[in-house]
């Protein structure tokens, strides 16, 4: 096989936390005065960059990284009652079972990942790597790949954002961007991604090559 390493996102990609983090948000809104997610707001939201999205609800970007941590503290109450995306535990089981090395890059915390993980039995990850900021995920690509001494082809990173899919595209990573997450379909392929998987078990297609082919440009 070309490639040795399956990197995943977290948020979206293999944990439901879509609604959890929009009730998050919404307290958070109220505390630090800026615009409610409404689930109305939900599709719009969808469809928008996370500069797009922080212009949207008037986040004022001093206030950004504050506002994060504080939402990752908040989010580890409920944790364990977040869900695995439907689906996504079989295909990694499946992808585990075939001998893949496998990892997680993340702006959620190590301790939230690690929580989830162990709630839902998913021991199938060789490490979980947590970025900070919102920003900066093309920086941490490059560092697994010098940890592992991989070539970027050698490496997919599987991702549910615009943001996962620029960080990829920066650290020459292929990437499969999951329309099932947090940004949709059209907002994906505006920024090139390798690959388009609208299920989780299509990531088994992709990852083995079959019948499948790149997203034209």
């Amino acid at each position: 096989m070309a490639r040795k390493l399956l990197i995943f996102d977290f948020d979206g990609t293999i944990a439901d936390t879509l609604e959890e983090g929009r009730k998050v948000l919404n307290e958070l809104a109220a505390y630090y005065k800026f615009h409610s997610l409404k689930k109305e707001d939900l599709e719009k939201a969808k469809g928008m960059t996370l500069a797009e999205f922080i212009r949207f609800l008037e986040i004022p970007k001093r206030k950004v990284p504050r506002i994060l941590s504080k939402g990752k503290r908040m989010l580890r109450a409920n944790i364990k009652n977040v869900q695995v995306i439907p689906g996504m535990d079989q295909t990694l089981f499946r992808l585990k079972d075939d001998g893949w090395r496998m990892g997680i890059l993340t702006s959620n915390t190590a301790e939230n990942v690690d929580i989830f993980l162990q709630a839902h039995g998913l021991d199938v990850f060789e490490f979980v790597s947590s970025v900070r900021k919102l920003t900066g995920k093309h920086k941490h690509l490059r560092a697994i790949l010098k940890t592992f001494s991989l070539l970027p082809h050698e490496t997919l990173y599987i991702g549910d954002e615009t943001r996962d899919v620029k960080a990829s595209n920066r650290a020459n990573v292929p990437v499969v961007a999951c329309t099932w997450g947090y940004n949709n379909a059209e907002a994906l392929k505006c920024f090139n991604p390798t690959y388009l998987a609208n299920e989780p078990h299509e990531l088994m297609d992709i990852i083995y090559e079959e019948e499948v082919s790149e997203i034209p440009g």
